[in-house]
């Protein structure tokens, strides 16, 4: 990840350091740890930096999933929209966690919404180009579907969690 910390680098700094390095800091963030590096300049050319500042939607329940993000800085709330309550925060999402799952299932719309806790920097990818390659390169699709299995199970268990905590 970053070597220094978010404050003493410059906005423009920080931004042209991500930039720059996007292949670097894909292939050793959580999710894509261990991803084929043949793989790695077909990510970074679907890649951008993206940053929101607290209370922004990233992800709005029932929308378009039009994203995948891997977050580099700062904390998201995913919401879950409860009848009567409005929006529910059930999980937390941080520093080196992938955020949005939806777009790689039909109907590619999103389950949750997410909301940044403070200001968030992540790496955001072109789902479009992700689920073509995944078609058209079987193993590099194979891989992806195991590691978005993953995201789900993690998910999963949190949701378990909270209603665990809700129902006591």
């Amino acid at each position: 990840m970053i070597t220094s910390t978010k404050d003493s680098v410059s906005k423009t700094g920080r931004e042209d350091y991500i930039t720059n390095n996007l292949k670097d800091l894909i292939s050793v963030h959580r999710f894509f740890k261990g991803l084929d590096p043949t793989f790695l300049p077909f990510l970074e050319s679907v890649a951008r930096y993206a940053e929101y500042g607290p209370g922004e939607l990233i992800l709005n329940e029932a929308a378009e999933a039009d994203g995948f993000h891997l977050v580099l800085w700062g904390a998201v709330g995913l919401e879950a929209h409860i009848p009567g309550k409005s929006q529910v925060t059930v999980q937390r999402i941080g520093v080196g966690e992938a955020l949005g799952w939806s777009w790689f299932f039909p109907p590619h719309s999103w389950r949750f919404s997410a909301r940044t806790l403070t200001a968030t920097e992540v790496i955001t990818f072109d789902v479009t180009a992700l689920r073509d390659y995944a078609n058209k390169n079987h193993d590099f699709g194979y891989d992806l579907a195991l590691r978005m299995g993953q995201l789900m199970h993690e998910r999963l268990k949190a949701a378990c969690a909270l209603l665990e905590d809700y129902c006591r």
